[in-house]
């Protein structure tokens, strides 16, 4: 063909512009003119088979052109809903939730199909007397949810607590009065004091997320809860990790069921306060 390359814009399925580079100027402008404002599907139908040398023509180039766009607009979507579907059958990490990173790239890839179904609803819309009404709906309850979860983060009355007047005042007295290299004993939370804020060593964290990252921490994480349990009969387990010293607080004795009073029994207390326990560990 004459022209060297044919550029187009489409929204919601119509041409809204084209341009030919080459080509015959006048014929080329008049095509260009005549297809804006027409769906992608009536151009292919008019255009397609046109011919004026070796087969083929500027306005069939246009319709195979537009023919493409279309297989790659439904390729995005195809991809998307692949992610969808495999993200809904497949457990890539022991966390369910994990799953969801899967669902943000196929959220990305529907934006551009929710807007233009937005778009045409809009436009399909056009005179009726509830489209304004109708759109403030659907725009309300679109952020509504996002609304109300920034209102509540940033409400006074939000009580979100990642470290308790208890955690920071045990990581002062760790800090203050152990060795930078001693091995402490803990429950298995997330937020732990010890090495959050302390910078101690610990014998297991939370080993779910050690898992995440290729450390099976499973064994030991049994044997953490073990001696809560009943430390008097898992006493190895402190000289298998030389521990020194032994924390008992709030997460301790709810999730891991320790037994307060054997650990009175066993060890010396070196603090005691705001709930929490701290035991020194003679070997």
């Amino acid at each position: 063909t004459c022209s060297s390359r044919v550029l187009f814009d489409i929204h919601d399925g119509v041409v809204t512009d084209c341009t030919f580079e080459g080509g015959c100027r006048g014929n080329l402008q008049g095509v260009s003119q005549l297809v804006k404002g027409r769906k992608v599907d009536d151009v292919i139908e008019v255009l397609k088979g046109i011919q004026c040398r070796n087969g083929t023509s500027c306005p069939d180039q246009l319709a195979n052109a537009l023919i493409e766009w279309k297989k790659r607009d439904r390729m995005d979507f195809v991809g998307a809903a692949c992610i969808f579907v495999v993200a809904e059958c497949v457990l890539f990490q022991p966390l369910d939730y994990d799953n969801n990173k899967l669902f943000y790239v196929w959220y990305l890839l529907m934006l551009p199909a929710a807007g233009s179904l937005c778009v045409a609803g809009w436009k399909r819309l056009r005179g009726a007397h509830c489209r304004a009404l109708l759109a403030a709906l659907f725009l309300t309850g679109s952020v509504l949810s996002g609304a109300l979860s920034i209102a509540r983060e940033c409400s006074p009355q939000a009580d979100f607590v990642l470290f308790s007047q208890a955690d920071v005042a045990v990581a002062e007295f760790i800090e203050e009065n152990t060795e930078p290299d001693d091995m402490f004993l803990t429950g298995l939370h997330h937020n732990n004091p010890v090495y959050t804020l302390a910078g101690r060593d610990v014998v297991c964290g939370p080993s779910l997320f050690l898992y995440w990252h290729g450390l099976n921490y499973y064994e030991r994480d049994a044997q953490v809860r073990a001696f809560y349990e009943d430390p008097a009969a898992n006493l190895d387990l402190l000289r298998e990790y030389n521990v020194r010293y032994i924390v008992l607080g709030a997460s301790e004795r709810y999730e891991l069921g320790a037994d307060e009073a054997a650990f009175d029994a066993l060890f010396e207390t070196v603090y005691d306060r705001l709930g929490t326990k701290v035991y020194k560990v003679v070997l």
